[in-house]
């Protein structure tokens, strides 16, 4: 009788353990040891999985904005720049980075769009200067530099040489998303000895300057996975 009732108290505590792993009882008990939630960019697409062999020069325009009133000058140099910055750390071709003055001089404007009429010699001006095979295109869709921050991005790669888009994205990165957050701080202190500022990983979420280059290099993850057909 006595075996009979320790059997019974045993299954009884295996039915319970299994019905609380089934309501997400483990989850609740070990909360915050597993990995937090982190943001991937997926609005993307890519003409194939191989760059091609002739694309190792490449030209990064000036940036444009949705709402130009939201940046000051200050606030572009210093986008552009890192802009630059963050295509040249994709190590996938050599970068030139062509300022507003230069393209105003070639062209007869400052700032380009990928969705405008381009001057039907843009792409041979630039390949006559510069000796670029492709152009990068970026245009920042979203800019709140205030907390939560958020900075929106569509780019894309363009061929010099004749038409077509070899990759473009068009992301969204707002800090108040966790997953967005988790991907910022945890860029942060990975490229802490970079920054050389010494600031806490969490200091990201409340500065633009250094939640920008995250993002750039978050959207830019996409096509550094791009496979080289040497």
């Amino acid at each position: 009788m006595r075996a009979a009732r320790i059997q019974f108290v045993l299954l009884a505590a295996a039915l319970a353990a299994v019905a609380c792993l089934s309501a997400g009882c483990a989850g609740r008990s070990f909360a915050g040891v597993g990995p937090k939630p982190e943001h991937v960019p997926e609005n993307f697409r890519q003409e194939t999985a191989w760059l091609p062999r002739e694309v190792r020069r490449v030209a990064v325009l000036p940036l444009t904005a949705t709402h130009d009133e939201l940046l000051t000058e200050t606030q572009r140099l210093q986008l552009d720049q890192q802009l630059s910055d963050a295509v040249g750390k994709t190590e996938l071709f050599e970068v030139v980075r062509v300022t507003s003055d230069q393209l105003r001089r070639w062209t007869g404007r400052a700032r380009w769009g990928i969705e405008e009429s381009l001057p039907p010699d843009f792409f041979g001006a630039l390949r006559m200067r510069l000796g670029c095979d492709a152009v990068v295109f970026a245009k920042l869709t979203t800019y709140r530099p205030y907390p939560p921050l958020a900075l929106g991005w569509k780019m894309h790669l363009v061929s010099a040489t004749e038409p077509g888009i070899w990759w473009a994205s068009d992301v969204v990165f707002d800090a108040g998303d966790e997953g967005v957050a988790n991907s910022a701080i945890r860029y942060h202190r990975e490229h802490q000895t970079a920054d050389r500022s010494g600031a806490r990983p969490e200091t990201v979420l409340r500065s633009p300057g250094r939640f920008g280059a995250y993002t750039l290099a978050a959207s830019l993850e996409t096509l550094q996975e791009h496979q080289r057909n040497n």
